[in-house]
Parts: structure tokens; C-alpha cells; sequence
């Protein structure tokens, strides 16, 4: 139970909030007491607690998913149990276009930052009115239901799945892990440190090992290594290496002076798994200039078959039980007819299905890719232009998106992909 003002020291009546319809307690009501200077948050119970008041003063409930609610004190006090009516949202799923578009969640209540899948339901970022003072999680069903929604205290930044489909959120002071609880969310704050060693780096896991890398973004190499879970012993998967920017960041070392060079060799006896000239790339900032890019090899498994699509070599690696049995040629990364290969990969786990994304005249295109030969096989373009925050599910393409230069808040939608 939050008590953000309060009369200390004063004996409290306790109180109960229910949802009118569904009779379950409502956590996060806000109660404020008319020319008092009182403010209580209703806890998971909906329980609240409020001292007694001779003058009978007005009473105020309010909800982003409840109608506001007002009342006398005596008639709160003698009743002890109030019910609110869930807030009337316009959220009808419909079809507004051949392509199957469909409207997956829209408020004029909430503001959408990012969006995930968790089990059955949708979690979402929202705000009212800022990011960093009102931002909530909300939980909605298949139908835009509401179901839940609980305060943050924090400005958030973005929500992270692991290899195991553990959800996380990161804030700009911490990272949780979420848990849903029926249709509410738990949260559940994590050490930075521990989740950066143990989770950050992990892609995915087949045959009791867990595969991660070493990537960093400001080196042009990476490495896969697989981790057996049984006896704890690792071992090199594969090593990737962008050969032309690579080259040219480590020519950056002999641009430096001698007094620099000595500095390089110094920092780089105490920086483990960095030599004198990734030091001196890192002195001069080539990592941040028009010609580096970074290693793009994402992997993914299959079927237990362990896929490295590794853009700087133009080749798809396949592993069984961790010895490469193919390798074919990428022949889906090309900017053809204008539209511009966007350096990512998406893959839908539920369907298992590869999709290289592209940017033409400000529509995203999907290209679903084959495999076996490194082709694409069909193009999608999305139906709307400026989409933001994709994300495949199920033969489902997800994506935010607001008129452009319109008052009204963001919308979460989806479209079925042709082929699918």
C-alpha cells in the first residue's frame, strides 16, 4: 500500500477497490482527499487506508483503465467496499484493408513506447503524457482488452527477450524481469552486472549447450562459442571478421604518434581480448566514422541445425552437433530496385520462418528467404509508411505507427503476410 501524502500517526480506516464488473481487486488506484493533503495508491488487494474526517470531505478515485469516481467520506466509510466501471475503450478489431491490416491495440488514453509478446497476452510500454514521469506497463488480451496495468517509477527503455523467452525491461536505473501472474505483470529487479555476464550475450541453446558471442559493436569481429550446461566447459563455434573494415581499423595504429602508440600498448596489457591496435582504432574513433560497420552474423536455430547467416563472408553457415555440414551463398542482401537492404534479419519462431528487411520510399519490405539456396522467395510491403518497431509472430508482421502530423496516439498493428 503507497502512501505518497499522509497523515502520520493518525489512526487509518481501511478500504477495498473492485472492478465492477469482474469483482477483482484494482491495484494502483489513485485516492485523493478534497482540500486535504492526501494521496494513497491502492495496493495489489486494492486495499487503501484513510484517516477519519468530521467535515465529510469529497472523496477522489481515479484510474487510466477506470471511470474516476467521487464520493462523499461517510459514504465511503460506510460502505468500505467501492467498485469502479472499467473506462470504455474503442478498440474494435477491423479489417481496413485487403492486405488483412488489423488494429491490434489503440487507446486515446496511452501513448505506445515498444510492445512485446508474452504467453497469450501483449505487454506494452504506454505513457499518458512523459516517458519519464507517468510510464506504465499495460497487459491486453487477443480482443484490446485491458487487463492490467501497473506504474513503472522509472523511465524506460526498451524490452529485452532472451534465448529462454524470458521477458526483461530496462530502465534508465535498473533491468527487471517480468512474470506474468494471471493477467497481471510481476516485476522483479535483476543485477545489471550479473545479467550483462550471464544473459546479454546469449543467443540461443541446443543440445544442453547455450551459444552466445563476444560481439561489441566498436570491433569489426566477432565470436560464437558453445557453453555445455552439464560440466561448464566452452568451446569456439565459429569466428567472423569484416576483412575490409578490419583491415582499415587496424591500420589506425601507425596514424598515431609515439607518445599515443606507448598509451595503446599500455591501456592494452589491462583490456582483455584487445591488442595495441584495437586500442588505437578506439584513440582515433574510426569506430564511429562513415567507413566502419560492424560484424552482422545473427544466429538462429532450427530444428536443432544451427544457422549463422554471416553477411561479411556472403555465406550461410549450417552446424549439426556443432561441425559445419553446408554452407550457401547469400544472395538476399542486395539493394534491388531501389530498395534499400536494411542490414537485419527477423526470424518468426513460431513459424520458422527468414525474413530480410528493406526500405523503399519510406515502406518497410519483408523478403522471406530460403535457406536452402540463400534466395528470397516472396516480397511483402507493409501497408503503411514510417512503420516503427517491427516484430513477426505466428505469420504476422507487428508494427507502431501514427498519422503523420495527426494529435492521435500510436497505434500497434498487424498484417498477415502473403505466402503465410
Amino acid at each position: 500500500m503507497s502512501v505518497l501524502f499522509g497523515n502520520a500517526g493518525i489512526s487509518q480506516n481501511n478500504f477495498l477497490v473492485k472492478s465492477k464488473n469482474s469483482q477483482k481487486p484494482i491495484e494502483g488506484v489513485h485516492v485523493f482527499v478534497k482540500g486535504k493533503a492526501v494521496h494513497v495508491i491502492s495496493d495489489k488487494s486494492g486495499g487503501f487506508q484513510l484517516p477519519n474526517y468530521t467535515r465529510n470531505p469529497l472523496v477522489l478515485l481515479t484510474h487510466v483503465a477506470f471511470d474516476s469516481l467521487v464520493i462523499r467520506f461517510s459514504e465511503l466509510k460506510n460502505s468500505s467496499i467501492l467498485k469502479m466501471s472499467p473506462r470504455t475503450y474503442s478498440l474494435p478489431a477491423v479489417s481496413i484493408s485487403e492486405q488483412k491490416l488489423e488494429e491490434v491495440f489503440h487507446s486515446r488514453y496511452h501513448y505506445v513506447f515498444d510492445y512485446e509478446f508474452l504467453e497469450d497476452k501483449i505487454v506494452l510500454l504506454t505513457f499518458n503524457r512523459s516517458l519519464k514521469k507517468d510510464a506504465e506497463i499495460t497487459v491486453c488480451d487477443a480482443n484490446q482488452q485491458i487487463l492490467f496495468e501497473r506504474g513503472i517509477g522509472a523511465e524506460p527503455e526498451k524490452f529485452i527477450k532472451d534465448y529462454k523467452g524470458n521477458l526483461y525491461l530496462q530502465t534508465s536505473k535498473a533491468i527487471f524481469v517480468l512474470s506474468l501472474a494471471g493477467d497481471s505483470v510481476e516485476m522483479k529487479k535483476i543485477d545489471k552486472k550479473e545479467y550483462a555476464f550471464r544473459l546479454n550475450h546469449c543467443v540461443d541453446s541446443v543440445s544442453n549447450h547455450v551459444l552466445f558471442n563476444d560481439f561489441k559493436s566498436y570491433i569489426p569481429r566477432m565470436n560464437y562459442y558453445a557453453l555445455n550446461t552439464i560440466d561448464s566447459n566452452y568451446f569456439l563455434l565459429k569466428s567472423h571478421v569484416n576483412d575490409v573494415v578490419n583491415k582499415m581499423y587496424r591500420w589506425e595504429y601507425y596514424e598515431l604518434s609515439l607518445e599515443q602508440k606507448r598509451e595503446a600498448r599500455e591501456m592494452a596489457e589491462k583490456i582483455p581480448n584487445m591488442d595495441k591496435k584495437d586500442v588505437g582504432a578506439m584513440f582515433t574513433g574510426f569506430h564511429k566514422s562513415i567507413y566502419y560497420e560492424p560484424v552482422y552474423a545473427p544466429l538462429f536455430v532450427k530444428n536443432d541445425t544451427v544457422l549463422v547467416f554471416d553477411h561479411s563472408s556472403e555465406l550461410i553457415f549450417k552446424f549439426n552437433q556443432f561441425q559445419v555440414i553446408d554452407s550457401v551463398s547469400i544472395r538476399y542482401a542486395k539493394n534491388e530496385a531501389k530498395a534499400k537492404w536494411k542490414n537485419k534479419l527477423i526470424m518468426d519462431e513460431s513459424e520458422e520462418e527468414f525474413y530480410g528487411l528493406y526500405l523503399k520510399s519510406g515502406y518497410y519490405v519483408l523478403k522471406n528467404i530460403d535457406v536452402n539456396s540463400g534466395n528470397p522467395t516472396f516480397s511483402y510491403r507493409i501497408e503503411k509508411r514510417f512503420a516503427e518497431k517491427l516484430k513477426i509472430d505466428n505469420g504476422y508482421v507487428y508494427y507502431l505507427y501514427k498519422q503523420p502530423s495527426s494529435q492521435e496516439k500510436p497505434f500497434l498493428y498487424r498484417e498477415l503476410i502473403a505466402g503465410n
